[in-house]
């Protein structure tokens, strides 16, 4: 997992390469949208069709604009994980430094010492997280150096 896409699968990449890409190492996907209205799923805006990719609880992300191209369709970004739970199919993917789901807080400084680490907003069911770029963030139990990680985010997400 990158900041800048998804193993050798760049962020601006035409979607048939990518799903093939994944589908070489992980096999079938477990659920495809097909190319919807953006607001299918969740907010892709200002996208003007969106598509989502599952292989279990990682997601691929599709759409026609964004800041890595405009007017082609193309990867945009991945989500891997659930809230509240970990050990969901796929399981091992990780940064170049071992980063994954389930890492401890502890961890993933080591991995990533820039990251800002952040209690969330309760009120606003905002869990706590962690942001090491706009294109590389996570969720997490907590703060503490024993919390781990339980979703990881690369590029651009389609808000709920």
């Amino acid at each position: 997992m990158r900041g800048d896409g998804l193993g050798s699968a760049r962020f601006g990449a035409a979607p048939d390469g990518v799903i093939d890409y994944v589908t070489s190492i992980l096999g079938g996907n477990t659920s495809d949208t097909g190319w919807v209205d953006p607001y299918t799923f969740g907010d892709c805006s200002p996208a003007t069709i969106a598509r989502k990719v599952d292989w279990g609880v990682l997601s691929l992300l599709f759409s026609d604009l964004s800041s890595y191209a405009d007017g082609r369709r193309h990867v945009i970004g991945w989500e891997y994980g659930l809230v509240g739970g970990i050990g969901d199919e796929p399981v091992g993917l990780r940064t170049a430094g071992g980063t994954t789901l389930g890492s401890r807080v502890v961890d993933l400084l080591a991995d990533f010492p820039e990251a800002g680490v952040n209690d969330g907003e309760p009120d606003l069911n905002i869990p706590p997280n962690f942001y090491v770029s706009d294109n590389f963030r996570g969720l997490l139990t907590g703060i503490e150096p024993g919390d781990f990680i339980t979703v990881i985010f690369g590029g651009y997400g389609c808000a709920e």
